[in-house]
């Protein structure tokens, strides 16, 4: 991720990343805590206000994104909806978004009991993200 972003690029990336989080059915307050930041940061994405780079890694993480996908988004010439680009070839998110929609979708499940499972949904995604990460670290060359 550059250091530094674009005002456009940051104004499609809070589209993109809001988009997704109502998907997802997340308060923000829900999505900062997963990602391991305070609301008011996640808000400052959201509101295509600066941030620190590695925030947008955290995002990914918590939404169960593939690494990089924030800026694969970006890196797109045109003004087509991110919202596909970054997780076209992620189907583990797509599974994990499905098992979500599936939950929210059963009407014999009190509400309060489809929250402690969505959450227990992504937080075993992100243990598997995490696991992934330190893999790639070990494999990656040493310098």
């Amino acid at each position: 991720m550059p250091p530094e972003l674009t005002e456009h690029e940051r104004q499609r990336l809070a589209k993109y990343v809001r988009s997704a989080r109502l998907a997802a059915h997340l308060s923000i307050d829900d999505a900062a805590l997963s990602a391991g930041m305070s609301p008011v940061t996640w808000g400052r994405v959201e509101k295509a206000l600066p941030v620190r780079s590695l925030t947008y890694a955290a995002i990914e993480r918590a939404l169960g994104w593939r690494p990089g996908a924030i800026e694969s988004a970006l890196d797109e010439r045109d003004d087509q909806d991110a919202s596909t680009t970054g997780r076209a070839t992620d189907t583990a998110a797509e599974r994990v978004q499905a098992l979500v929609d599936e939950i929210w979708a059963d009407e014999k499940i009190p509400e309060a009991r489809k929250a402690v499972l969505v959450q227990l949904v992504r937080d075993a995604e992100a243990r598997r993200l995490a696991v992934e990460d330190e893999l790639r670290r070990w494999r990656s060359p040493r310098e």
